[in-house]
């Protein structure tokens, strides 16, 4: 009882000195959300992990990625708000090293706020926007940059009713015993886990992300890719078509600019083209409803010619993985920039 006692009072912490690699660490800053499923955890100031490496978290009270210099800052509205998964949120990343950061130092005469968590996709989009345009929020751009990965997420990972996203993920039901049992007894799980799965305190190796077949990057050159369930990849598309218009209608009406913005995962620098079926899918989209549209692909595919394919994928992303590192983040920001307009 002595050992549960001291579990549930200090057992995050001991976990992260005992297990400094455990994977757990990843989610002291990630918590769910009712509106539109998951989030960042407000006023948050602490360490993150991606892969190997561990690098400082800090949001702001709305749970928006920020400079830990902000830390405490209270903003209640923004020139620009960015929205999108993983790259946008710039996992890996400090917020400086992120394109959204780097944006943000670029242009000190704008407020730039980021709403990208890890795992979003249209129907969030869509529902976090509502509710915070719900809640008073102010803001003059909305800034998507929509992830290859998104059109598998719709397919298989949301659905989206009358404002809420309920996430439909099929999760083994050991994993979400583990999940709530670490809520309560942190260090408990993990030492019984550790003696089930030894690597379990190991960071998490990235899967085969390079290969021609792999679902989530491989849907925009390769038509009959499976791994999109009941939608297929088309169905998959015109989900996701709808719901960003339904998000361009929500904004207009609220006086609120719409602009998108595309970029590569390795898979389509070694496989596909630079006009990507992405780009193709986005750009049509843009051409009625956008103020500006931001397209890395040619950056990248330079990148690509100027170094070589693998050379380029090894400069510009994180070891093993499909997450931009500094550099591949630098290169967003820049076209960002190029791109907007100089001045207000």
């Amino acid at each position: 009882m002595l050992w549960l006692g001291v579990d549930f009072l200090n057992g995050a912490s001991l976990v992260k000195a005992i297990f400094p690699q455990a994977e757990f660490l990843e989610r002291d800053y990630r918590t769910g959300d009712l509106t539109y499923d998951h989030t960042l955890v407000a006023n948050y100031d602490g360490l993150g992990q991606w892969g190997h490496e561990r690098y400082r978290v800090c949001t702001d009270l709305r749970g928006f990625k920020i400079s830990c210099n902000d830390v405490g800052v209270r903003r209640d509205s923004a020139d620009i708000v960015f929205i999108g998964d993983s790259f946008t949120e710039g996992v890996g990343l400090t917020y400086e090293d992120s394109f959204v950061g780097r944006i943000a130092k670029a242009r000190p005469d704008l407020v730039v706020a980021n709403m990208g968590v890890a795992s979003y996709s249209p129907s969030i989009y869509l529902a976090k926007v509502r509710k915070y345009l719900n809640a008073g929020y102010k803001f003059k751009e909305l800034v998507v940059y929509l992830d290859v990965s998104d059109i598998q997420d719709e397919a298989l990972d949301y659905k989206y009713v009358d404002g809420i996203v309920t996430s439909t993920k099929q999760v083994p039901a050991r994993n979400k015993f583990v999940n709530i049992a670490y809520i309560f007894f942190p260090l408990t799980t993990t030492t019984i886990t550790l003696l089930i799965d030894p690597k379990f305190a190991a960071p998490k190796e990235k899967g085969d992300f390079f290969g021609r077949d792999y679902p989530r990057s491989a849907w925009t050159y390769h038509d009959g890719v499976g791994g999109f369930g009941d939608l297929g990849v088309n169905g998959a598309i015109e989900r996701s078509l709808h719901l960003m218009g339904e998000l361009h209608d929500l904004l207009s009406k609220n006086g609120i600019a719409l602009s998108i913005g595309v970029y590569p995962w390795p898979g389509q620098i070694l496989y596909d083209k630079e006009e990507s079926r992405h780009v193709q899918i986005w750009r049509d989209f843009c051409q009625t409803r956008c103020a500006r549209f931001y397209n890395s692909f040619p950056t990248f595919f330079a990148m690509a010619e100027k170094y070589g394919k693998s050379e380029s994928i090894d400069k510009f992303f994180i070891k093993g993985d499909v997450h931009h590192n500094a550099e591949g983040a630098r290169l967003i920001a820049e076209d960002f920039l190029t791109a907007y307009p100089k001045s207000r």
